[in-house]
């Protein structure tokens, strides 16, 4: 079972004190804007949002609800834009922001999609509002070691992953996915789960299926560590043709 997303232990009331400093490092690229206050906690209708700052654009203000979580993940952002939709229905006026560690390409582009703008304590950030537009994409992970990723494509969860992949169009019950695997359900319910934080498994009634195995199989390549092989030296007198 997991116990957390990094492996250095990071929830949600830590970031919430660095998130107003990632802000500040966004907006200070413009002359022209300055953040006036930080609010934590605020209830705007029957939501309560983790940080409302204050910002002054020239002769104007802006005010940006910010929703924190300690996931970046791409089913936590769309959680987030969903629950940022409702807080701007009470108060338009507000412009939404997500807000984790590490935002990936993928969350980043969902934030986009539902237009709201997004920050995470690597650099990365994009905001739009009236007539600023600030963007930095690129800046890698600080939190590389995973607790995730190491579950993820350990031994185990890397036979579920190849059953999966041998035929990506193939449904599987969680059940025939175990007994296949040769792995315990508990086993393909964490594999299961990993997945679906990145919005890489779908679902129907047949069972269940990769539906991007694309990112799944570079993700898994540049995670791979080669020390972990088993090698095993042969030799043979035969010629290549025979062999």
């Amino acid at each position: 079972m997991l116990k957390g997303f990094f492996s250095m232990k990071i929830d949600e009331t830590n970031i919430i004190g660095k998130v107003g400093d990632s802000l500040r490092a966004c907006l200070q690229r413009v002359p022209f804007l300055e953040i006036e206050s930080l609010e934590r906690s605020v209830k705007i209708g029957d939501e309560c949002i983790d940080i409302v700052a204050d910002v002054r654009v020239a002769k104007q203000r802006q005010r940006l609800a910010i929703e924190v979580k300690s996931n970046g993940q791409p089913r936590v952002a769309r959680t987030a834009a969903y629950r940022l939709a409702r807080v701007l229905e009470s108060d338009p006026s507000l412009y939404g922001v997500f807000a984790a560690p590490y935002i990936s390409p993928r969350s980043a582009e969902i934030c986009v999609q539902e237009k709201i703008g997004y920050l995470d304590l690597a650099g990365n950030c994009r905001l739009a509002f009236g007539q600023v537009y600030i963007e930095q994409q690129g800046n890698p992970n600080p939190f590389a070691q995973k607790r995730d990723l190491r579950s993820l494509y350990s031994p185990k969860a890397a036979r579920v992953l190849r059953v999966l992949l041998t035929d990506a169009r193939k449904p599987w019950r969680t059940q025939a996915l175990a007994e296949e695997a040769d792995v315990s359900l508990g086993q393909v319910a964490n594999v299961k789960s990993l997945l679906d934080a990145r919005e890489w498994l779908g679902s129907s009634e047949a069972g269940l299926l990769v539906k991007d195995p694309g990112s799944l199989l570079a993700e898994w390549a540049k995670n791979s560590n080669y020390r972990k092989n088993v090698s095993k030296n042969y030799y043979t007198l035969k010629s290549v043709a025979e062999i």
